[in-house]
Protein backbone atom coordinates (compact mmCIF):
# COMPACT_ATOMS: atom_id res chain seq x y z
CA UNK A 1 0.00 0.00 0.00
CA UNK A 2 1.32 3.45 -0.89
CA UNK A 3 2.68 5.57 1.94
CA UNK A 4 0.61 8.49 0.58
CA UNK A 5 -2.60 6.54 1.26
CA UNK A 6 -1.55 5.83 4.85
CA UNK A 7 -0.62 9.48 5.30
CA UNK A 8 -4.04 10.65 4.07
CA UNK A 9 -5.82 8.24 6.43
CA UNK A 10 -3.66 9.45 9.32
CA UNK A 11 -4.35 13.08 8.47
CA UNK A 12 -8.08 12.39 8.40
CA UNK A 13 -7.86 10.86 11.86
CA UNK A 14 -6.06 13.97 13.12
CA UNK A 15 -8.53 16.36 11.48
CA UNK A 16 -11.58 14.57 12.89
CA UNK A 17 -9.99 14.53 16.32
CA UNK A 18 -9.15 18.22 16.03
CA UNK A 19 -12.71 19.21 15.08
CA UNK A 20 -14.15 17.25 18.01
CA UNK A 21 -11.65 18.78 20.42
CA UNK A 22 -12.49 22.30 19.21
CA UNK A 23 -16.19 21.60 19.76
CA UNK A 24 -15.42 20.33 23.27
CA UNK A 25 -13.33 23.43 24.02
CA UNK A 26 -16.25 25.59 22.87
CA UNK A 27 -18.57 23.69 25.20
CA UNK A 28 -16.21 24.29 28.13
CA UNK A 29 -16.53 28.04 27.58
CA UNK A 30 -20.33 27.78 27.75
CA UNK A 31 -20.12 27.24 31.47
CA UNK A 32 -22.70 25.55 33.62
CA UNK A 33 -20.27 23.88 35.98
CA UNK A 34 -17.00 25.60 36.82
CA UNK A 35 -14.40 24.72 34.17
CA UNK A 36 -10.76 25.72 34.66
CA UNK A 37 -10.36 25.51 30.87
CA UNK A 38 -12.81 28.41 30.48
CA UNK A 39 -10.21 30.66 32.10
CA UNK A 40 -7.50 29.88 29.54
CA UNK A 41 -8.60 32.54 26.99
CA UNK A 42 -8.36 35.24 29.67
CA UNK A 43 -5.50 37.72 29.48
CA UNK A 44 -4.78 40.14 32.29
CA UNK A 45 -3.51 43.70 31.73
CA UNK A 46 -0.76 44.29 34.28
CA UNK A 47 0.88 47.70 33.95
CA UNK A 48 0.13 47.77 30.22
CA UNK A 49 1.43 44.26 29.60
CA UNK A 50 -0.93 41.44 28.66
CA UNK A 51 -0.29 38.28 30.66
CA UNK A 52 -1.88 34.83 30.71
CA UNK A 53 -4.09 34.24 33.72
CA UNK A 54 -1.90 31.38 34.98
CA UNK A 55 1.01 33.85 35.20
CA UNK A 56 -1.03 36.14 37.42
CA UNK A 57 -3.04 33.79 39.62
CA UNK A 58 -3.20 30.31 41.10
CA UNK A 59 -6.51 28.59 40.39
CA UNK A 60 -8.36 26.17 42.66
CA UNK A 61 -11.83 24.66 42.50
CA UNK A 62 -14.02 25.53 45.48
CA UNK A 63 -16.97 23.39 44.45
CA UNK A 64 -18.76 22.20 41.34
CA UNK A 65 -19.94 25.70 40.44
CA UNK A 66 -17.17 28.02 41.61
CA UNK A 67 -13.44 28.63 41.34
CA UNK A 68 -10.98 30.47 43.56
CA UNK A 69 -8.36 32.71 41.95
CA UNK A 70 -5.44 33.61 44.20
CA UNK A 71 -3.43 36.53 42.73
CA UNK A 72 0.31 36.00 42.97
CA UNK A 73 0.67 39.66 43.97
CA UNK A 74 -1.92 41.48 46.07
CA UNK A 75 -1.91 44.60 43.90
CA UNK A 76 -2.98 42.54 40.87
CA UNK A 77 -6.38 41.61 42.29
CA UNK A 78 -8.18 44.40 40.39
CA UNK A 79 -6.35 43.58 37.14
CA UNK A 80 -7.36 39.95 37.56
CA UNK A 81 -11.02 40.83 38.12
CA UNK A 82 -11.03 43.08 35.05
CA UNK A 83 -9.46 40.37 32.90
CA UNK A 84 -12.09 37.84 33.93
CA UNK A 85 -14.90 40.34 33.29
CA UNK A 86 -13.60 41.11 29.78
CA UNK A 87 -13.75 37.48 28.65
CA UNK A 88 -16.57 36.14 30.82
CA UNK A 89 -18.83 39.02 31.88
CA UNK A 90 -21.46 36.45 32.87
CA UNK A 91 -19.30 35.10 35.73
CA UNK A 92 -20.18 36.39 39.19
CA UNK A 93 -17.22 37.79 41.14
CA UNK A 94 -16.68 38.32 44.86
CA UNK A 95 -13.56 39.22 46.78
CA UNK A 96 -13.24 36.92 49.76
CA UNK A 97 -10.70 35.94 52.41
CA UNK A 98 -9.39 32.51 53.29
CA UNK A 99 -7.87 31.90 56.73
CA UNK A 100 -4.84 29.66 56.39
CA UNK A 101 -2.80 28.17 59.21
CA UNK A 102 0.77 28.10 57.95
CA UNK A 103 1.61 25.34 60.42
CA UNK A 104 4.93 26.93 61.38
CA UNK A 105 3.74 28.63 64.54
CA UNK A 106 3.25 32.00 62.84
CA UNK A 107 -0.49 31.79 63.32
CA UNK A 108 -3.34 32.22 60.88
CA UNK A 109 -2.77 34.16 57.67
CA UNK A 110 -5.57 35.96 55.86
CA UNK A 111 -5.35 35.33 52.11
CA UNK A 112 -7.53 37.36 49.76
CA UNK A 113 -8.86 35.67 46.65
CA UNK A 114 -11.37 36.20 43.85
CA UNK A 115 -14.35 33.86 43.99
CA UNK A 116 -15.74 33.12 40.54
CA UNK A 117 -19.24 31.64 40.50
CA UNK A 118 -21.03 30.32 37.44
CA UNK A 119 -24.30 32.08 36.57
CA UNK A 120 -27.52 30.19 37.17
CA UNK A 121 -29.19 28.49 34.24
CA UNK A 122 -32.41 30.50 34.29
CA UNK A 123 -34.99 30.18 31.50
CA UNK A 124 -33.28 32.70 29.19
CA UNK A 125 -29.80 31.28 29.68
CA UNK A 126 -31.16 27.75 29.29
CA UNK A 127 -32.47 28.55 25.81
CA UNK A 128 -29.31 30.44 24.85
CA UNK A 129 -26.97 27.66 26.00
CA UNK A 130 -28.88 25.01 24.09
CA UNK A 131 -28.84 27.16 20.95
CA UNK A 132 -25.09 27.80 21.18
CA UNK A 133 -24.28 24.16 21.89
CA UNK A 134 -26.43 23.06 18.98
CA UNK A 135 -24.63 25.53 16.71
CA UNK A 136 -21.17 24.27 17.72
CA UNK A 137 -22.32 20.69 17.24
CA UNK A 138 -23.72 21.34 13.75
CA UNK A 139 -20.56 23.21 12.73
CA UNK A 140 -18.48 20.27 13.90
CA UNK A 141 -20.62 17.85 11.89
CA UNK A 142 -20.16 19.93 8.73
CA UNK A 143 -16.40 20.23 9.21
CA UNK A 144 -16.01 16.51 9.89
CA UNK A 145 -18.05 15.56 6.83
CA UNK A 146 -16.02 17.92 4.65
CA UNK A 147 -12.75 16.42 5.94
CA UNK A 148 -14.01 12.90 5.30
CA UNK A 149 -15.22 13.74 1.78
CA UNK A 150 -11.90 15.36 0.86
CA UNK A 151 -9.81 12.48 2.25
CA UNK A 152 -12.01 9.82 0.63
CA UNK A 153 -11.71 11.46 -2.80
CA UNK A 154 -7.96 11.83 -2.51
CA UNK A 155 -7.47 8.27 -1.28
CA UNK A 156 -9.70 6.94 -4.08
CA UNK A 157 -7.48 8.65 -6.64
CA UNK A 158 -4.35 7.24 -5.01
CA UNK A 159 -5.85 3.74 -4.83
CA UNK A 160 -6.62 3.25 -8.52
CA UNK A 161 -3.90 0.63 -8.98
CA UNK A 162 -4.16 -0.92 -5.50
CA UNK A 163 -5.32 -4.49 -5.00
CA UNK A 164 -8.97 -5.16 -4.08
CA UNK A 165 -7.79 -6.34 -0.66
CA UNK A 166 -5.96 -3.07 0.00
CA UNK A 167 -8.93 -1.02 -1.21
CA UNK A 168 -11.23 -2.91 1.17
CA UNK A 169 -8.76 -2.42 4.02
CA UNK A 170 -8.56 1.33 3.42
CA UNK A 171 -12.33 1.62 3.17
CA UNK A 172 -12.82 -0.30 6.42
CA UNK A 173 -10.20 1.81 8.18
CA UNK A 174 -11.81 5.09 7.11
CA UNK A 175 -15.24 3.87 8.19
CA UNK A 176 -13.93 2.84 11.62
CA UNK A 177 -12.15 6.16 12.15
CA UNK A 178 -15.21 8.10 11.04
CA UNK A 179 -17.50 6.05 13.28
CA UNK A 180 -15.23 6.41 16.32
CA UNK A 181 -15.06 10.21 16.17
CA UNK A 182 -18.75 10.60 15.34
CA UNK A 183 -19.59 8.58 18.45
CA UNK A 184 -17.17 10.62 20.54
CA UNK A 185 -18.64 13.86 19.16
CA UNK A 186 -22.20 12.79 19.92
CA UNK A 187 -21.25 11.60 23.41
CA UNK A 188 -19.71 14.97 24.25
CA UNK A 189 -22.75 16.77 22.82
CA UNK A 190 -25.25 14.69 24.78
CA UNK A 191 -23.25 15.08 27.99
CA UNK A 192 -23.27 18.87 27.54
CA UNK A 193 -27.02 18.90 26.96
CA UNK A 194 -27.46 16.88 30.16
CA UNK A 195 -25.22 19.31 32.03
CA UNK A 196 -27.38 22.21 30.84
CA UNK A 197 -30.56 20.37 31.77
CA UNK A 198 -29.21 19.55 35.23
CA UNK A 199 -28.21 23.19 35.72
CA UNK A 200 -31.68 24.36 34.72
CA UNK A 201 -33.34 21.91 37.08
CA UNK A 202 -31.06 23.14 39.86
CA UNK A 203 -32.19 26.69 39.15
CA UNK A 204 -35.88 25.71 39.13
CA UNK A 205 -35.48 23.88 42.43
CA UNK A 206 -33.84 26.93 44.01
CA UNK A 207 -36.71 29.11 42.77
CA UNK A 208 -39.27 26.69 44.20
CA UNK A 209 -37.42 26.62 47.52
CA UNK A 210 -37.35 30.43 47.66
CA UNK A 211 -41.08 30.53 46.95
CA UNK A 212 -41.74 27.99 49.73
CA UNK A 213 -39.58 29.93 52.18
CA UNK A 214 -41.41 33.12 51.24
CA UNK A 215 -44.80 31.45 51.81
CA UNK A 216 -43.67 30.14 55.20
CA UNK A 217 -42.43 33.59 56.18
CA UNK A 218 -45.72 35.16 55.12
CA UNK A 219 -47.77 32.65 57.11
CA UNK A 220 -45.58 33.14 60.18
CA UNK A 221 -45.93 36.91 59.91
CA UNK A 222 -49.72 36.64 59.63
CA UNK A 223 -49.84 34.31 62.64
CA UNK A 224 -47.83 36.75 64.75
CA UNK A 225 -50.07 39.64 63.76
CA UNK A 226 -53.13 37.54 64.61
CA UNK A 227 -51.78 36.87 68.08
CA UNK A 228 -51.04 40.57 68.62
CA UNK A 229 -54.65 41.46 67.85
Amino acid sequence: MKRAIVNEATQLQQKLQGHVHMMFYGFQNLCVRAEEAALLPISVNVDGQRMNIEDVANIARKDEYSLMLFPKYDDEMVCLAEGVAETHPEFKQNRETLDVDAGDGSGVHHVDYLLITMPEVDDNRYDLLKKCVKGLYEDCKIEMEAAKTYASAKIAALSVDESPENKDLVKKTLEEVDKMWKEKRDEIYNNKLKEIEDGHQRYLQSQNQQAEDSDVGLVTSMQLKSKET
